[in-house]
Parts: structure tokens; C-alpha cells; sequence
């Protein structure tokens, strides 16, 4: 399963995606590209917000729901559970609309 979500922080804003399996694998939106979390950068980032949460929490989020953390609110903005697709095809289309939306 892949989800996407939006989060709205009061010291950052950002697009993630996680590829639920053993363990989340983040993939952030950056530059309009996603990077994964092989990236020195994206793998801090999650290292933090594991501190902050359960990653895992976030899998049961349904399309439009949302968690409060102490920075802000993560909100689910799609939610795929049984692919067709590979995860880097559903997240490159994911980009293209989020370009569009610019």
C-alpha cells in the first residue's frame, strides 16, 4: 500500500509518501522530484518525525483524514492499497498533477 500525504507544520510544509510494507519507506516531494530515504537528507527526516509518531499510525489514515503531532497535522491525500502500478509510476503521476495544480 502507498499513501500520500500533506504536511502542514507551523515550522514546515511538506509532500511525503510512504510505501507501507515491514516498515514505512519515505519518499518526500522535493524540487518536483521525489527522493526516498536512501537520500542522507529524507532519511534524517524520518529518523525525526519517528521520534515524534508512529509511522505506521498513518497507514490506517483514510483519504482526507488527518493526525495532529506536535508540529502540526499530517493529512492523507491519496491512498493506494492495491497498485497496479509500481510505487515510482504512482508517485511520477502523483507529481504531475501537483505540477499542474502550480
Amino acid at each position: 500500500m502507498i499513501s500520500i500525504f500533506k504536511l502542514d507544520g507551523e515550522e514546515s510544509k511538506a509532500i511525503f509518501a510512504l510505501e507501507f510494507n515491514e516498515t514505512p519507506y519515505l519518499f518526500l516531494y522535493f524540487n518536483q522530484e521525489w527522493v526516498n530515504e536512501t537520500d542522507p537528507e529524507v532519511k534524517a527526516l524520518k529518523e525525526e518525525y519517528s521520534k515524534a509518531m508512529d509511522l505506521n499510525d498513518l497507514k490506517d489514515l483514510e483519504l482526507g483524514e488527518s493526525i495532529d503531532f506536535d508540529d502540526g497535522v499530517i493529512l492523507c491525500l491519496s491512498k493506494f492499497e492495491n497498485p497496479n502500478s509500481g510505487v515510482k509510476d504512482i508517485l511520477y503521476s502523483y507529481s504531475e498533477l501537483l505540477l499542474v495544480d502550480d
